[in-house]
């Protein structure tokens, strides 16, 4: 059965955007409640995949308060990068400039 990958976007300082899947958050979210109960895991899942389906800051702010980057890493896929382009010769012109004075051997 088809159907829509939901991700949760990060977008790096270089202009790369990483995608969470959804459902990692959700996970995260379930287990936090859970304790030795699963019938609370799978209600709290669905009630975080429902906040997501609605776009409901809640989701948000567990993923990024209660969540760090290496609990998703593994799991986070690049879907855009970035292309800067760099004009050289403008640089060269009217770019930072400076002094560096470095030790060799």
């Amino acid at each position: 059965m088809a159907g829509k990958a939901k991700f949760y976007t990060v977008k790096m300082t270089n202009g790369d955007i990483y995608g969470i899947p959804a459902q990692v958050i959700a996970e995260n979210y379930a287990k936090y409640f859970k304790g030795k109960n699963e019938k609370i895991y799978q209600e709290q899942y669905d009630c975080m995949m429902e906040m997501f389906d609605r776009k409901e800051y809640a989701f948000e702010d567990w993923a990024r308060n209660e969540m760090n980057w290496d609990d998703v890493k593994d799991k986070a896929v690049l879907l855009r990068r970035c292309e800067v382009k760099v004009d050289f010769q403008e640089c060269w012109i009217n770019g930072d400039h400076g002094f560096l004075e470095v030790d060799v051997d």
